[in-house]
């Protein structure tokens, strides 16, 4: 019977963020200076940026190297971007999270550092953001020519944008396709680091010296205490997030 029981919870860590999306129906379109026929760019425009944590990004670095970038393209106060963070959030947790074949990076449009701080801490948000003031997201924003938030496009290593357009832009639409279209670019799942799925002691996870746990989240993202019986995902200073059931009898 208790395996019954784990097999249904595995199934609805897969599923939950897929069924999330079915009430979103359209983005948020925001009329602005950018050019429309930008709309309709093939091939990633190059940056240079800093994360909201002071870590540097550069985009053709990552390309050079054999990535994958997903850019996720977004604003703090924006309906369909928060709803966005889980499917993001499994994406970024099945590929490595930023350690293997992909790396994912928000892209913030005109919100500061501390706004940006405070949407990854109030939602969860486990992708690097670079905002729109401060982290120069505002003129990535631009040269991709987004107007529809939020918008999410695949970069290959030939500095391609691969994802299927949208009537919205050169994002494909909704955010639930992230992992199809992910599956259709034959990049392979590489997750981090997860643990044995039952576990009844933290005592020699947690308690790593060369650790430290910063938060706990649930599977829509959100950050939680420790509950027994639940897939949580614990998020560690050195970037690594494991997936583990404590269970209690």
């Amino acid at each position: 019977m208790n395996k019954i029981k784990l097999l249904i919870i595995g199934v609805y860590c897969i599923i939950l963020p897929f069924e999330l999306f079915s009430q979103s129906t359209e983005p948020i379109y925001i009329p602005n200076n950018i050019n429309e026929g930008k709309n309709q760019i093939t091939q990633a425009v190059d940056f240079i940026a800093t994360d909201i944590h002071g870590n540097n990004h550069h985009l053709f670095d990552y390309l050079d190297d054999g990535k994958f970038v997903v850019l996720d393209f977004f604003f703090t106060t924006c309906p369909p971007c928060i709803q966005s963070v889980p499917i993001l959030n499994y994406s970024y947790i099945e590929y490595g999270c930023n350690n293997a074949d992909v790396i994912f990076l928000g892209i913030n449009y005109f919100n500061t550092d501390i706004e940006v701080i405070n949407y990854e801490n109030n939602y969860g948000s486990l992708i690097p953001a670079i905002s729109g003031v401060e982290g120069g997201g505002e003129a990535i924003v631009t040269n991709y020519g987004v107007h529809a938030f939020p918008t999410i496009i695949i970069i290959d290593p030939n500095r391609n944008i691969i994802n299927q357009p949208s009537q919205y832009g050169i994002g494909f639409w909704p955010p639930s396709l992230l992992s199809s279209e992910l599956i259709n670019a034959d990049i392979p799942k590489n997750p981090c680091e997860i643990l044995s799925p039952i576990s009844t002691s933290l005592d020699n996870e947690i308690n790593n010296e060369d650790r430290k746990l910063l938060k706990i989240y649930n599977i829509l993202g959100q950050e939680t205490e420790e509950i027994p019986n639940t897939i949580l995902f614990y998020h560690y200073n050195d970037g690594t997030i494991i997936k583990k059931i404590i269970m209690e009898k």
